[in-house]
C-alpha cells in the first residue's frame, strides 16, 4: 500500500519541479527543516530529530526533488527584507534595531552574513533569493503572492507579523505576554485601577496585546472596566495625532469618579503621547 501511494504521489509531484516547500508540506514539517536537511546546513538554532530528518529525505525522495548546485556565497549569505523603501533608515529605527541585533547575532554564530534590503526593491527579491541567498527573513509588509514567489525558491521566514493563509514559518514576540506582565508590575506596585491605552484599526500585534491586558486584569482579580480601555479609530498613527488622542483619553479618565492610577499602553509611540 505505501508503494502505491508514493507512485500515484510522485507522479502527481513530478508534473512540476518539486521545491523544498513542497517537501514540507507533504512531510507536515517547517521549511526551515527541510532546507537544513537538504542544503546539508550545520545551524546552532535549528536542530532536526532522527526520526524527522530520515522522512524529509524520504519525501524528498518520493518527489523528484533535484537540490540545485548552489555557489558558497549564496550558503553564506542571508537576505532581510525590512519595512522601509530605504534600508538605511531601518538601522536608524530603535525599536526596529533589537530586531536587527538579534538577527545578526544568530547569523554570527552560523557563520552567515545578513544583507539588508529594503522595499524599493521588490521586483528584484525574486532573482535575489533564487541566486544569491540562502533564505530570506521577511519583516516587509508583502502580499501572499509575493511571498509565496519566494517561499517557491529559498526558505522563507516571516519576522514580526504573520501573513494568514501562507505556509511559511514566522517568529513572533511575545506581544500578550510582554502586556500581562507589564499590568502585574503595577499590581505589584499597588495600583488596581489600570486603564489601556491603543489606537484601531487592529493588526495581529494590538490584538493581542489588548487581549494579554484583559486577560492580565481578569487573572488577577481585577475590574475590567469598559471605560479604561481607550482605543480610538486612527487615521495615519502620527506623534500629532497619537497625541491629540491620549489627551482626549487622559481628559475621559480623569473626569471619572474613580479614575485610573496606572495606564499601559500597546506601543512605545502611544506611551510618549500619554507622556506628553
Amino acid at each position: 500500500l505505501d508503494n502505491i501511494i508514493n507512485n500515484i504521489i510522485k507522479q502527481w509531484w513530478t508534473m512540476k519541479k518539486a521545491t523544498q516547500l513542497d517537501i514540507a508540506r507533504e512531510a507536515g514539517v517547517s521549511q526551515s527543516a527541510v532546507s537544513e536537511v537538504l542544503n546539508g546546513g550545520r545551524s546552532s538554532t535549528i536542530s532536526v530529530p532522527t526520526e524527522t530528518r530520515e522522512k524529509i529525505l524520504r519525501v524528498a525522495k518520493v518527489l523528484g526533488y533535484e537540490r540545485k548546485r548552489v555557489s558558497r556565497k549564496k550558503k553564506r549569505e542571508i537576505g532581510y527584507l525590512v519595512p522601509f523603501e530605504d534600508a538605511s533608515s531601518f538601522a536608524g529605527d530603535p525599536y526596529y534595531l533589537r530586531f536587527l541585533s538579534g538577527v545578526q547575532e544568530a547569523a554570527v554564530n552560523g557563520k552567515y552574513r545578513i544583507a539588508l534590503e529594503g522595499t524599493r526593491g521588490v521586483d528584484d527579491w525574486l532573482a535575489k533569493a533564487a541566486s544569491q541567498y540562502a533564505g530570506l527573513i521577511v519583516e516587509a509588509r508583502l502580499d501572499k503572492g509575493r511571498v509565496r514567489e519566494l517561499a517557491g525558491v529559498t526558505a522563507v521566514v516571516l519576522l514580526n507579523h504573520v501573513i494568514p493563509g501562507v505556509d511559511v514559518d514566522t517568529v513572533m514576540p511575545d506581544d500578550r505576554g510582554g502586556i500581562k506582565k507589564s499590568v502585574r508590575h503595577f499590581y505589584e506596585l499597588g495600583h488596581r485601577r489600570i486603564a489601556f491605552f491603543t489606537m484601531r484599526p487592529f493588526y495581529h500585534h494590538a490584538r493581542e496585546r489588548e487581549a494579554g491586558y484583559q486577560e492580565a486584569m481578569l487573572e488577577l482579580g481585577l475590574e475590567l472596566d469598559e471605560g479604561f480601555i481607550h482605543s480610538p479609530e486612527a487615521v495615519e498613527k502620527t506623534r500629532e495625532e497619537v497625541e491629540a488622542y491620549a489627551l482626549e483619553a487622559l481628559r475621559a479618565w480623569w473626569g471619572l469618579e474613580r479614575p485610573p492610577t496606572a495606564i499601559v499602553t500597546s506601543n512605545d509611540l502611544y506611551a510618549m503621547g500619554i507622556y506628553d
